[in-house]
Order: structure tokens, then C-alpha cells, then sequence
């Protein structure tokens, strides 16, 4: 009986560009709907973080009759503790015109969609702005905003005004709308921002509220005592 011949035909030329052609179109279709799934997950863990730091400071006034703390750049030294208690002792530091510190990396105060390659790079700043609710005298007779133990129990409404936000190179929150610092806003579009009430919000620069310096949104509106 004869036997019958099989032959394994491969692919031809145009079966093989038509795949390649297949494949392009694909990768074209999925590239942006892969950055856009990243992103939005870079978003979601940035807002985590920010109520995480929100709930950290609640925690800090809890314990410190109803103080916030300090309205600079250190708080980071005041609420990292509160988050990472076996590291209290190992607070990495965060210096003015050095990169963002590899020790905070991966941690709340690290904004997954930040540049770190850029100098003096910060994740969050805080609303130094809020010490100007209160004034005080200080040592040498003169008055200062209350930046250092100001009563969250001032503020007549936390729910309306900032505590932390998104920023660029800057620890103060006040100069996070600056045009310097617009380059924040490419991390996802929107800064966001957790309030004195620990809730998060995604706010634009060019809001009224945040345009007006003078809103409840910086400085919270100071509460009316009745006897």
C-alpha cells in the first residue's frame, strides 16, 4: 500500500506580516489601556497614603490635647511613629535641596507616581497655612503664626479645610498652587488632598476655594465660642 506523503506547510509571507500587523494593532489598543489601569492604581495608593497620614494625625491630636502637628516640613518626624512604631527610632530625614530619602520610599509619605530623579523631590506637603488661625508671642515679644501646637478644636468646621496634599518640590502646602510647582499635577491630574477630617478629595488648583487664600479651605474658619 502506498504511503501518503504529508507535508508541513509553513506560514507564507503575508500569513506572517498579517500576524505582525495583528500583533501591532493590539499592542497599540492595550499600551494605553495598561498605562491608564497603572495610573489609576498609582492614584488609588496615593489617596491611601494621605488618609493614612490623615488618620495618623488624629491619632497625634488625640494624644496631644487636641494639638496638630507641626504645620512644616517635620511633620514627618511627628506622625512617622504613629505609622511605623518599630522604626521610631530610625526616622529618615528629610533635607532641604537633597532627593527624596530612599528610607521613605515605598512608605505612606511615598507617592508612587512621584519623579524621585528630581532634586529636592517631596510626595505630600502640609497646610502650613492653618497656623494662621491662631497667633502667639513668641520669646523675644513678637507674634508668629501657631505652627507648633495650634487646637484643632479652633476650627469651627475640619471637613472644609486642607491638611495634606499632593506636591512637587515643596513641603509647604501654601506654595503647592504655585506655577512652580504645576508639575504636581501630572502625577494624575488633580492634586489630592486629605482634610482636617481626614477625608480625601481630588481638587484642581483653579477651584474658588483654592484660589481664595483666605478661605476656609487654607485657614478653616475659626470657631465662635458662645458663654
Amino acid at each position: 500500500m502506498p504511503h501518503r506523503l504529508i507535508y508541513n506547510r509553513g506560514f507564507t509571507l503575508v500569513e506572517l506580516l498579517t500576524t505582525i500587523a495583528i500583533v501591532g494593532v493590539l499592542t497599540a489598543i492595550l499600551l494605553p489601556v495598561i498605562a491608564n489601569v497603572k495610573e489609576a492604581a498609582h492614584n488609588t495608593k496615593c489617596a491611601s497614603n494621605l488618609r493614612q497620614i490623615g488618620n495618623a494625625s488624629l491619632n497625634y491630636i488625640q494624644e496631644n490635647n487636641s494639638a496638630l502637628p507641626q504645620l512644616d516640613y517635620q511633620y514627618i518626624n511627628v506622625l512617622f511613629p504613629y505609622i511605623y512604631p518599630e522604626k521610631a527610632e530610625d526616622i529618615p530625614k528629610i533635607v532641604g535641596g537633597q532627593p527624596f530619602p530612599e528610607g521613605l520610599i515605598n512608605t505612606v509619605f511615598y507617592c508612587p507616581s512621584m519623579d524621585t530623579t528630581v532634586v529636592n523631590s517631596r510626595s505630600y506637603a502640609i497646610n502650613n497655612r492653618i497656623a494662621e488661625l491662631d497667633f502667639i508671642e513668641t520669646s523675644n515679644g513678637e507674634t508668629e503664626a501657631n505652627k507648633w501646637n495650634l487646637p484643632v478644636t479652633l476650627i469651627e468646621d475640619p471637613s472644609k479645610t486642607a491638611f495634606f496634599s499632593d506636591t512637587y518640590t515643596t513641603s509647604n502646602m501654601s506654595q503647592t498652587m504655585w506655577s512652580s510647582q504645576a508639575k504636581a499635577l501630572d502625577r494624575h491630574g488633580h492634586l489630592n488632598v486629605v482634610f482636617l477630617d481626614g477625608h480625601v478629595e481630588a481638587v484642581q488648583p483653579d477651584e474658588p476655594r483654592v484660589q481664595d487664600k483666605d478661605s476656609e479651605f487654607w485657614i478653616g474658619k475659626r470657631k465662635q465660642h458662645t458663654n
